[in-house]
């Protein structure tokens, strides 16, 4: 009997300290704090100059929250107001919020920036969030390439909009020609020339009125160079004190133009069909 007391004793000791342990166990469990980040540019594309907003909200887990840091690719930049945040401590342990603002820098188009955000509590424990976004290049002109516009005897279109790209022919277009198009071609004076719509309602008695300015001058740019250009950086020197056209045109030649809603653009000639019903095949490049 008494060794029966004994183990029964021992067995309710070993029940209070399983308990017990399990107990200790449940109030152990820790908590990590919480983060949430946004920011105001959703679809995560950006330009080089452009000032984006980051908003966050830290909450403490098990511990109170201690520092904030921000990393853009593993350094601290300054942002708008040129503050950085290098495990930069926190005002409450229990809640962490804010917005500011970062100026995107230069990149080439495809360039990606990730931006970190870690939270941490006084435990040690760090919570972060990443936000990527991708540098995209803001197309500034427009390019169309070998439009062929026919001379004053030829059947092909003479008529053609630089804002679109857009031909259009006398016979059949011709409230089109008087709302959009600023470029013509035709033989004047037995060479080819590139005038504007006015400019050859001036030039050829009974030729299609109305249509829009448009002022033209040499380039000294080559086709390569031509070729090579991708934004509206390149300069013009024609203004509006120009001619409304342009002659002694040959294949290889780039020309200069101002619109009448001071659009730059540039004109190379690809080839010549000698003759009144021939035609030039020409490729535009204008600012948008």
């Amino acid at each position: 009997m008494k060794n029966m007391r004994i183990l029964l004793g021992l067995s309710l000791l070993t029940l209070v300290i399983a308990f017990t342990g399990c107990k200790k166990d449940e109030e152990e469990v820790v908590i990590d704090p919480s983060l949430t980040v946004t920011c105001d540019d959703a679809d995560g594309k950006v330009v080089a100059g452009q000032k984006v907003s980051f908003t966050w909200d830290a909450r403490k887990g098990s511990s109170d929250l201690k520092t904030f840091t921000i990393m853009k690719d593993d350094a601290y930049p300054n942002d708008t107001a040129d503050v950085s945040y290098n495990a930069v401590a926190v005002s409450s342990g229990d809640a962490h919020t804010g917005t500011t603002k970062f100026t995107i820098s230069s990149g080439a188009a495809g360039t990606a920036y990730v931006y970190k955000f870690t939270i941490t509590d006084k435990d040690g424990i760090s919570v972060s969030k990443s936000i990527t976004l991708t540098v995209e290049v803001i197309v500034t002109i427009d390019k169309w390439s070998s439009k062929v516009l026919g001379a004053q005897g030829s059947a092909s279109p003479s008529f053609m909009a630089s804002s679109t790209g857009i031909l259009y022919s006398a016979s059949s277009d011709t409230t089109s020609i008087k709302a959009n198009a600023n470029i013509t071609y035709a033989i004047y004076s037995t060479t080819p020339t590139i005038l504007s719509v006015p400019s050859r309602k001036t030039l050829f008695v009974g030729s299609l009125s109305g249509g829009l300015a448009c002022y033209f001058g040499p380039s000294l740019k080559t086709s390569t160079e031509f070729n090579a250009i991708t934004d509206d950086s390149f300069t013009i020197s024609v203004n509006t004190s120009d001619n409304q056209y342009i002659d002694n045109l040959s294949a290889g030649d780039v020309i200069e133009f101002l619109t009448a809603s001071n659009k730059k653009g540039l004109i190379l000639v690809n080839s010549i069909t000698p003759g009144t019903t021939g035609s030039i095949d020409i490729s535009v490049i204008v600012q948008k």
